[in-house]
């Protein structure tokens, strides 16, 4: 067993790699946040027969012991083991990654050029067999995001299901609710209080500018809060 202690409210990312070996026992490879946590020789895995039914975190018999508690981002299987500078690349994209490692552009934060030639090079996006995120479902129905034509494991749908008792969690950014709510012109009065406040500095003006608009916009506003 791993001694590696998961504290509680805390993102981590799991990755469980099964590496098959012709001439000697097989390995279950466990990282935890894109670093080896756990290494274990297993037997060789051979199996023809269908799954009817494959479950994420549970089991067919839910229980309180058999299902996990807590929050889940995106769940991703892949069809070939990744080395480990594969993992701890993909263990920087961040909680929020949703999307199926096909284009540079489409993530919101820089990352590493060394990250981009790994996570974007075609082979992570060839070897994707399903992708699940929480942000690609609509009522209970979970959307498979992948689509990849060179897999075709599915006999029916390749769509989830939640389960009951199960539920999306819906986050949005602090830009675009303030945008729902009229631009930043409804917050600017605020401002204005925090001169009678005694602990105001500018640096906290600053700090709340760039929390509402984003870096790209607080020059343009700090001439209108002084």
């Amino acid at each position: 067993k791993s001694r590696k202690r998961l504290d509680p409210h805390t993102w981590y990312m799991i990755s469980v790699v099964y590496v098959y070996h012709r001439m000697k026992s097989c390995e279950v490879l466990c990282y935890i946040n894109g670093r080896l946590a756990l290494r274990q020789d297993v037997g060789f895995v051979n199996t023809s027969e269908p799954f009817d039914k494959c479950y994420i975190g549970s089991s067919p018999r839910t229980t309180v012991e058999t299902s996990f508690c807590g929050q889940m981002s995106s769940i991703s299987l892949f069809g070939d083991c990744l080395p480990n500078t594969t993992i701890s690349a993909l263990y920087r994209l961040g909680a929020d990654y949703k999307h199926a490692f096909q284009y540079r552009n489409e993530h919101d934060v820089p990352i590493p050029s060394a990250d981009q030639n790994v996570i974007y090079s075609g082979k992570l996006s060839n070897s994707l067999i399903f992708s699940y995120n929480p942000k690609a479902c609509n009522g209970q129905l979970c959307f498979e995001v992948s689509q990849n034509p060179l897999y075709d494991y599915f006999v029916n749908s390749s769509h989830a299901i939640l389960l009951d008792g199960v539920e999306t969690v819906a986050t949005r950014n602090v830009q675009s609710t303030l945008h729902s709510l009229g631009g930043i012109q409804v917050v600017l009065p605020l401002f204005q209080q925090l001169s009678l406040c005694p602990d105001s500095t500018p640096e906290l003006c600053a700090t709340l500018l760039w929390l509402f608009c984003g870096p790209g916009k607080i020059e343009r506003y700090l001439s209108v809060v002084r």
